[in-house]
């Protein structure tokens, strides 16, 4: 936000110095349209000088401050406008062709400025158009009634204008954050890759070592059946290779699965099976829900290992009590959520949601959920985390039909 608002007011200033010039170029051609008289060009060349003066004022000031507060950029254009306004008084008023460059301002404020400050900006310009027809009125001959349509119809006009400028502000301005959005989505992503790419060649150089002290370590328990430094070093060598399978199953391959026709009513069942007879000691309740025994075009090992993460996840924060599964079913998406009665997702894990090595288990990897994520990817959808009513987390993968 705050270099966008550096460039606008950089912007503004081109503009100004553009705009001096053009006014300084015009002199001649208002002197012999006779717009002003012949003694005020002094005032009108001060008035144009004013600006490039301005100018090199705003460049000291933006030496001692980097303007991040929106009110520098409103402090100009309104100094802008009423320098506009001074220079159509002193040539000629409302009557003066020029004067529809004061909608050029209204544009200008519904474009450059956020909500609050367009709507001071606009009613300073209305305050500048209703002093220029007020002044007129000094005039004996004027005609009144069509001075106060030509006031109302400026004043409507400066105001759709407005109106119309700040709406398309407001379009790019969303545009612009749905870009980013996609943009920075894409960047993770493509880091995600990478690091999956890494993390998989990785585990492959290792995988010979581990497998070499495995033998080993089992060669020497069986020469030293009592040694006491053995199962330690099995916990740990079997932690190794643990971290290494789920380093291999973070790679991106699950994209380039080939998918398999087939149903939930055939997927889920044999997954849940095998792991309840693996953590016997917590309850599983799941609903499919309707619609569960459609063939859908899935990739079975991606979705396996997906739902085995997320269950051991739900059975790690909270052992010991109930695991609740849901599969929903529309014409639009398909959602698998996995919900417990642990105690919540950590603070560390809120913050860092969605990078590898993220745990707070001690024995954890932090790549369960990440790996899911890239499953949730691969299939165009998202995985997304929150806390249940009543105590517990949820996790929630999803994907478009």
């Amino acid at each position: 936000m705050l270099s966008s608002l550096n460039a606008r007011i950089t912007w503004l200033m081109r503009l100004r110095s553009l705009v001096a010039g053009l006014q300084l170029l015009a002199l001649p051609l208002v002197l012999q349209a006779r717009l002003m008289p012949s003694d005020r060009w002094g005032l009108y060349l001060a008035l144009v000088l004013f600006l490039p003066g301005f100018n090199l004022l705003l460049r000291w000031a933006h030496a001692q401050d980097d303007w991040q507060h929106p009110g520098w950029l409103w402090g100009q254009l309104s100094i802008d406008t009423l320098q506009l306004v001074l220079l159509l008084w002193i040539t000629g008023g409302y009557l003066n062709p020029f004067s529809a460059l004061l909608f050029i301002h209204a544009a200008l404020g519904g474009i450059l400025l956020l909500q609050f400050w367009s709507i001071l900006h606009l009613l300073i310009l209305g305050l500048g158009i209703g002093w220029l027809h007020s002044t007129a009125l000094m005039t004996p001959v004027i005609d009144r009634f069509g001075l106060s349509v030509g006031l109302s119809s400026q004043l409507l006009v400066a105001l759709a204008l407005w109106g119309l400028t700040r709406w398309l502000a407001q379009l790019m301005a969303e545009s612009h954050q749905q870009l980013t959005a996609l943009r920075e989505k894409s960047q993770s992503r493509e880091r995600l890759r990478v690091l999956g790419a890494l993390a998989a060649g990785f585990s492959h150089e290792f995988a010979t070592p581990l497998n070499t002290l495995h033998l080993r370590l089992a060669r020497l328990e069986r020469q030293y059946p009592e040694a006491s430094d053995i199962p330690p070093m099995h916990h740990a060598l079997e932690r190794c290779t643990q971290i290494l399978r789920q380093m291999v199953g973070v790679t991106p391959e699950g994209a380039e699965e080939v998918e398999v026709q087939i149903s939930f009513a055939t997927l889920l069942p044999p997954i849940l099976t095998a792991w309840q007879q693996e953590h016997p000691d917590t309850p599983l309740e799941w609903s499919p829900g309707p619609g569960w025994d459609e063939i859908l075009l899935l990739p079975r090992l991606a979705l396996t290992q997906a739902l085995f993460n997320l269950l051991d996840n739900g059975h790690e924060a909270a052992p010991g009590k109930p695991l609740s599964l849901t599969l929903t079913l529309t014409t639009e998406e398909v959602r698998l959520q996995v919900m417990d009665r642990g105690p919540g997702w950590p603070d560390v894990v809120r913050r860092q949601w969605g990078e590898p090595f993220v745990t707070t288990k001690d024995d954890g990897t932090g790549l369960g959920l990440y790996s899911t994520g890239l499953v949730a990817q691969s299939l165009g959808g998202e995985l997304s985390i929150g806390d249940r009513d009543g105590g517990g987390a949820w996790v929630c993968l999803r994907w478009p039909r």
